[in-house]
């Protein structure tokens, strides 16, 4: 792959870990500044009462077009409009878990740990 290419996989990566407008990770327990919940039906049940999400979960993140939920804000710039912390039960616009951001998450970590090499190089030139 050019190295360009994996720059920007490495940059889409920061962005996801709290190199954002936000300064969160979207992902569940990764970063100083993280996602605690998701809007996951199946987590709300087990999750609840101060009881962690498990690490490596992807929201969804900012989204301000069509919001139809009632705690993401709508009134915000995209990348500002995130429902605030604890409301993943009412938050399926900016919160949801979903199977199409978190398999991706996995094949590009793994893409980016086997490839490390290349950028790590080049940045110490």
């Amino acid at each position: 792959m050019r190295k360009d290419c994996l720059k920007a996989i490495h940059r889409s990566m920061d962005y996801l870990m709290g190199n954002n407008a936000m300064r969160l990770s979207y992902i569940t327990g990764y970063g100083k500044y993280h996602e605690t919940d998701t809007h996951d039906r199946w987590a709300w049940g087990k999750y609840q009462g101060g009881v962690s999400y498990p690490k490596g979960w992807l929201s969804g993140g900012p989204n301000n077009t069509f919001i139809n939920d009632p705690v993401t804000p709508a009134n915000q710039p995209a990348a500002k409009s995130f429902a605030s912390e604890n409301t993943a039960p009412d938050a399926w616009c900016s919160k949801e878990n979903a199977v199409n951001w978190n398999a991706p998450l996995v094949w590009v970590a793994k893409y980016i740990q086997e490839n490390l090499k290349p950028l790590t190089v080049e940045s110490t030139r």
